[in-house]
């Protein structure tokens, strides 16, 4: 699960953990990370993470090789990491932050897929 240590990521990491499921928790930022496992885990419930920037190629591919090692494969994919791009005046808005904004909603969704889809065929 990508974005999944605060609000709407939180709340499904923690219900799919509360139905057995063993969830792998990312954030871009590591204390973010230690606090929603703490929490989960004091919950009774099944979960790891590591820091996980989705638009960065090498942190897609950990988080899936996380979850590949520690629990045998990948049956779901969930990923809530987005950009707001209307936290901005569009007239404001420069070409690197449009960039940025297309990099994590978009292409790093398309690849973050592409990437676990096979993982998860080969689980039927």
């Amino acid at each position: 699960m990508t974005a999944s240590t605060k609000g709407i990521g939180f709340a499904v990491a923690r219900r799919l953990a509360q139905q057995g499921a063993h969830v792998v928790l990312s954030s871009r930022k590591q204390e973010n990370v230690n606090a929603a496992i703490q929490q989960l885990v004091a919950e009774n419930l099944t979960v790891s993470g590591t820091v996980c920037d989705a638009g960065k190629k090498e942190d897609r591919k950990s988080l899936l090789q996380l979850a590949l090692d520690k629990y045998g494969g990948i049956d779901y994919l969930f990923s809530s990491a987005v950009l707001d791009p209307q936290s901005k005046d569009i007239l404001e808005t420069t070409e690197e932050e449009w960039d940025a904004t297309l990099n994590v909603n978009l292409k790093a969704m398309f690849f973050l897929v592409q990437e676990a889809f096979p993982h998860m065929r080969n689980r039927g």
